[in-house]
Order: C-alpha cells, then sequence, then structure tokens
C-alpha cells in the first residue's frame, strides 16, 4: 500500500515538474531574457529565436498529448488480440506480435496477453511492446504510443537546450560574466548560500534554478531519446535489452528500416513534423507468424 501510494504520488509530482518547468521556461524566455538580449544586443535575429520557441513548445505540447491519447490503445487484453481465434496451425499476427500459442497469461488482468507484453502496477493493465511507465506523462510508453514519445523527447531536447543556452546568456549579462572567478556562483548550493548570508539576489536564485531544472531535462531527454531510437532500430524493448544473455531480440524484425517502420509507419518522419495519430498502426510490418 505504501508502494504504491509513493508511486501515485510520484506520478503527480513528475506532471507537476513537466508542465512547471516547461511553463517556467517558456514565459521566462519570451517575457524576460529576449526582450533584455534584444535590447542589449546580444541576439542578432530575436525574432528568428521567438518563433523557434514557439516551434518547439507546440511540438512538446502537441506530443505530449497524443502519448496520452493514444496510451489508451496499449492495453494487451482490450485489444483484437485477447479476442483472435488461433489459426489451424495454432499461430496468429495481431498488431505486429505473433504466435498466439505462446501468448502469456497474466494473473493480474486474468487474460492472455501477447508476447512482449509486461503489466504495469500503476496503470493495472498488460501493456503491448511495455517500455516503461513514464512519470512525466503518468502513462505506460508502449506499442501504440511509442511513435508520439521519441519527437517528444527530441522536441524536449532541442527547447530545453535552447533554453539553457538563453537563460546562460541571462545569468551572463545581467549578473556576473559567465568565464569569471565568479563561475562557482552558478552552482546552485552555492548560491542558495549565498541568497541566505545575504550576498545574492532573489532573481538570481530563481533563475540559477530554473537553469538547473532545464539542465536536467535536458540531460534526461538526451538520454531517453538516444536510448529508445537505439532500442527501435534494434527491435527491442528495455526488458529484452536487459536480458543479457538472450541470444537475440524477440520482436526484431532483421533489419534497421523495418524495425522503424514498425513503429513509426511508412511515413515515419511525419512523426517528428507534426504528431499524426490518425495514421494507421504499421500492422503489415508485423512478423510472419511461425508454422509448425
Amino acid at each position: 500500500m505504501e508502494r504504491a501510494l509513493s508511486l501515485n504520488l510520484l506520478n503527480a509530482a513528475g506532471v507537476v515538474y513537466f508542465f512547471g518547468v516547461t511553463a517556467a521556461c517558456f514565459f521566462t524566455a519570451d517575457l524576460l531574457v529576449l526582450p533584455r538580449l534584444s535590447a542589449d544586443g546580444d541576439l542578432a535575429s530575436p525574432g528568428c529565436v521567438r518563433l523557434l520557441l514557439y516551434c518547439v513548445i507546440a511540438e512538446v505540447l502537441a506530443n505530449y498529448f497524443a502519448v496520452l491519447r493514444t496510451s489508451r490503445r496499449n492495453s494487451a487484453t482490450s485489444t483484437v488480440f485477447a479476442r483472435t481465434p488461433a489459426s489451424t496451425n495454432g499461430s496468429s499476427t495481431v498488431l505486429g506480435y505473433s504466435g498466439l500459442a505462446n501468448a502469456e497469461f497474466c494473473l493480474h488482468c486474468r487474460a492472455k496477453r501477447p508476447p512482449g507484453a509486461h503489466h504495469c502496477p500503476l496503470c493495472r493493465v498488460c501493456v503491448l511492446g511495455h517500455d516503461h511507465h513514464c512519470f512525466f506523462t503518468a502513462c505506460c510508453i508502449g506499442r501504440c504510443n511509442r511513435r508520439h514519445f521519441l519527437p517528444l523527447m527530441l522536441h524536449v531536447l532541442l527547447g530545453s537546450s535552447l533554453c539553457v543556452c538563453l537563460q546562460y546568456l541571462y545569468l551572463a549579462r545581467v549578473f556576473q560574466p559567465a568565464l569569471s572567478v565568479n563561475i562557482w556562483m552558478y552552482f546552485y548550493p552555492i548560491t542558495v548560500v549565498l541568497y541566505a548570508t545575504g550576498n545574492a539576489d532573489a532573481s538570481v536564485v530563481a533563475m540559477v534554478t530554473l537553469l538547473f531544472a532545464t539542465l536536467f531535462g535536458v540531460l534526461a531527454s538526451f538520454y531517453f531519446f538516444f536510448f529508445q531510437l537505439l532500442l527501435v532500430c534494434r527491435g527491442q524493448t528495455p526488458h529484452e535489452f536487459a536480458e543479457v544473455s538472450a541470444p537475440a531480440p524477440k520482436m526484431s524484425l532483421g533489419s534497421c528500416r523495418r524495425n522503424c517502420a514498425r513503429v513509426f509507419g511508412r511515413c515515419g518522419l511525419l512523426q517528428f513534423l507534426w504528431p499524426c495519430p490518425a495514421l494507421p498502426m504499421p500492422e503489415d510490418f508485423a512478423r510472419p507468424a511461425k508454422t509448425a
């Protein structure tokens, strides 16, 4: 009970952190940082930077809600898989997963689930192609919303990197030269101590706090994007990746192109320009079912 409560609190904290830092970065950059840097002549084309900021924040929000909207389709026990009869040779192909004969039985859901599906105790369902439970979206990343999660991480990486650069330039212009002997002031614990002793302004602490919160977003999105991209190219989930002794990925289609097409569809690059949840899931890229 205590573990479930702590995980639910972490779910709520992750969503609050995501929207809080996103809103703080956007409004700080748009209303405070860009006008000051433009007035000082530190930016050659502030209008282009503002347009880029607007485009990135629109992509982040669109992909975020696309991840939430398509997460409901990840349930393995509510899909056609659980209702599809096996063929004469005991195999079938549904949603890119073949082999009803190899179906596992989930004790929690009390139903069959395809290979690659795992039960999530927080979502309380078996998730197709379960990747992980994302606390920043409060839902599981799996078969049907993985195509939106990677573009989300890419645009979070781009947006947070842009905001870190703008915040760094603002601190360097308004408070201290960035390469002076006092660069250690930008180390968060020291900034708090300086504020407590009256040697730093509250605005410095606020900006440094936002800088470190945004920097965490850069590191987290960098890790998730490139690790997820590696898994997609190899046709793996983190569960299979963790099985060091596994001879080969169980759900791989044999080539990087086909593995990527299974996740993103035939028009995969469109997912990185704008989320397209209306595009059908690429079930025709499923691995052929093995015959006995």
